[in-house]
């Protein structure tokens, strides 16, 4: 075949399967090749560039509209998709509805113009996942892990289709959960098997229930209705997926995503995770783009921590947190809470927070009883923080202020949270930067340090300060 004269993309095609399969990889099932759709040129580079570096045995091919990608994948070798949603002609949804006439390789809607409606009718036409684009390049690293895990999990569901008998050690492979049904005509589901992770995420016991019915194991599905979907699997014979679907019963409460498909012997199986930490991050995440907007409005440094503190609490759900900027030697406070609601922190003494500013870096502190640095900001007769969340804002590589969070819990906050912060801090950053080029710095940097008496009226708490 003479590589130089097909289309360079099909011409990359068959340099990297020819790769693939060269004996000198250790080990060839850590190799993805991974078909990226985005319309934007620079785009695909920069998501190229940050996914191979990120992870060395992901290969991506890029390519700029769906009509291309369609063709790629009819010739094989990919084995995952990640896609962009607003582009000409096909968008990234019908893109996804198109593949899943002929094909169930995994495939990750990826985009900056998301929201819960968008994922909502990308995850009817059957996608893996949905990730939306971040400022911050250390977002890659999350798509560089849903990349991975989606493969792995669908490589895993095809060895067990293929699989005439499910042995225990394909059980104990699949990171999912798994139930298997027997079904009994006309209209009967009977479990027949689970593997240990469907234990860990329901409670659900082989020796109690083994041998029961679906509507006998699982009354909330009145509610639901997956009994019925599984059935229509048996004479349709194509695997069902589903995304967020919400279960709460006496054993579990949360989101799942299902995948049931048929294998051989009248059964269905029904691979399954618990997904409510990321459905809670997006709906989060999202809450959190729309105060965002409201923030690139924002035409006073007031504006600003306005809508940071109602992010904060509404957005967000922390009860106890706040804003402060730096001036005159001190970070000044303004809380949400059961925190003192105006709070001076002079930079030469101690504190967490402090910490976090004469760093520049996250501070998270999961029990505030083990560090010294612990000085509490709680108004009288509160109670203690026992976890605290410290996160910088930097402009121009200058911290300027502070978002600090605080719980009455202990190990009270995650990563997704100091993700959420620090993607909080981004906007806000952004924000005072704006005020900076439309100001003189003088104003800038002398805000007033009480609010006009309207708006003083309108927060209850107290008066607002920067």
């Amino acid at each position: 075949m003479d590589l130089e004269s097909v289309n360079p993309i099909k011409r990359t095609v068959a340099v990297l399967r020819e790769r693939m399969a060269s004996p000198h990889i250790e080990d060839p099932e850590a190799r993805i090749t991974v078909l990226h759709v985005d319309d934007k040129h620079a785009q695909r580079n920069l998501t190229k560039s940050f996914i191979e570096r990120a992870d060395p045995n992901l290969t991506v091919v890029s390519v700029g509209t769906a009509d291309e990608a369609l063709t790629l994948l009819g010739d094989g070798g990919f084995e995952c998709v990640v896609s962009d949603y607003k582009m000409p002609g096909i968008d990234g949804i019908e893109f996804a509805r198109r593949i899943r006439e002929s094909s169930d390789v995994p495939y990750i809607l990826y985009t900056g113009h998301g929201s819960e409606e968008v994922a909502e009718r990308a995850f009817s036409v059957g996608i893996d996942d949905y990730l939306r684009k971040e400022l911050d390049p250390s977002h890659y690293q999350v798509l560089v892990k849903r990349i991975r895990s989606a493969v792995e999990k669908h490589r895993t569901e095809v060895q067990l289709r293929e699989s005439l008998l499910t042995t225990a050690s394909i059980f104990d492979k699949i990171p999912s959960g798994l139930f298997i049904y027997q079904y009994e005509p006309p209209d009967r589901l009977v479990l027949v098997d689970a593997n240990p992770e469907s234990h860990r995420l329901t409670g659900l016991r082989m020796e109690d229930w083994g041998g029961r019915e679906f509507s006998e194991i699982w009354q909330y599905d009145s509610e639901v209705g997956l009994k019925d979907r599984y059935l229509e699997l048996i004479t349709s014979g194509r695997a069902l997926r589903l995304e967020n679907v919400f279960w709460d019963d006496e054993r579990v409460t949360g989101y799942f995503r299902i995948h049931a498909f048929p294998i051989p012997g009248d059964r269905i199986a029904v691979a399954f995770e618990n997904i409510t930490e990321r459905v809670s991050y997006e709906k989060r995440l999202e809450a959190l783009h729309r105060h965002a907007s409201q923030m690139s409005q924002a035409r006073t440094i007031e504006d600003v921590t306005w809508t940071t503190l109602r992010a904060i609490e509404s957005a967000l759900g922390f009860d106890r947190g706040g804003l402060g900027f730096v001036r005159k030697g001190f970070i000044r406070f303004n809380n949400i809470g059961d925190l003192a609601e105006i709070n001076h922190i002079p930079l030469d003494g101690h504190g967490i927070t402090v910490k976090a500013y004469r760093t520049g870096e996250v501070q998270l502190i999961p029990d505030t009883r083990e560090e010294e640095e612990f000085i509490s900001s709680v108004a009288a007769n509160a109670e203690r923080s026992l976890s605290e969340l410290d996160v910088p804002v930097k402009v121009d590589g200058e911290v300027r202020a502070m978002i600090n969070v605080e719980s009455k819990k202990l190990n009270a906050f995650t990563e997704q949270d100091v993700k959420l912060l620090e993607t909080l801090a981004m906007h806000i950053s952004s924000a005072l930067r704006r005020l900076k080029e439309r100001t003189t710095r003088t104003a800038y940097s002398d805000v007033p340090s009480v609010l006009d008496e309207n708006m003083r009226h309108s927060k209850p708490r107290g008066a607002l300060q920067v």
